[in-house]
């Protein structure tokens, strides 16, 4: 019989040990788990990196569209300007209805850029809200992704398992089963 005591202590000591092991899988999976959750996040903040350059890239060609389509318009109401004034032979013919056609000419040349200047804005205003929306994305995916975290065993549920499991030896040996 004196092969029992024994007999217990290896089944709590093996019951401890598989517990410990249980716990120490339990936490490596999670820092597993948190590592995959920070590359993901990574990879999700550089798409977003990429997607603002993008955008950024995208308003400075705005500007230089705009910037050169402005400078058209001015070409050409100066061009109907002198064409016009060419036509009424510019010394000779002045007056009401001659100051007219030139003035509306400088008047739809003057709407058409302020045309150019709304549709530029928009365009403007359209990559801001973009850059939000890429942001917001970004942050919800990212929240969504660690909202999947696995938590980490717990050091005192271990603690408690272990003198549960002990306790229970303890007895069947006192009991002696």
């Amino acid at each position: 019989m004196s092969a029992g005591p024994w007999l217990y202590a290896a089944q709590a000591a093996f019951s401890i040990a598989s517990e410990v092991n249980d716990y120490n899988d339990g936490v490596e999976a999670a820092y597993i788990d948190l590592a995959n959750k920070r590359r993901q996040a990574a990879l999700n903040n550089n798409l977003a990196y990429n997607a603002l350059l993008n955008t950024n890239e995208q308003e400075q060609l705005f500007q230089k569209k705009h910037s050169l389509d402005k400078y058209q318009l001015h070409k050409n109401i100066r061009r109907a300007i002198a064409s016009r004034m060419a036509l009424q032979g510019s010394v000779q013919k002045s007056g009401g209805s001659a100051d007219s056609v030139l003035r509306n000419i400088e008047q739809q040349g003057l709407w058409s850029l302020h045309r150019k200047d709304m549709n530029y804005e928009i365009a403007i205003r359209n990559l801001q809200i973009k850059r939000t929306n890429i942001a917001l994305e970004t942050e919800s995916k990212n929240n969504a992704l660690y909202n999947t975290l696995k938590g980490f065993p717990s050091a005192t549920g271990l603690a408690l398992s272990i003198g549960g499991s002990a306790l229970q030896t303890g007895i069947a040996y006192k009991e002696g089963r």
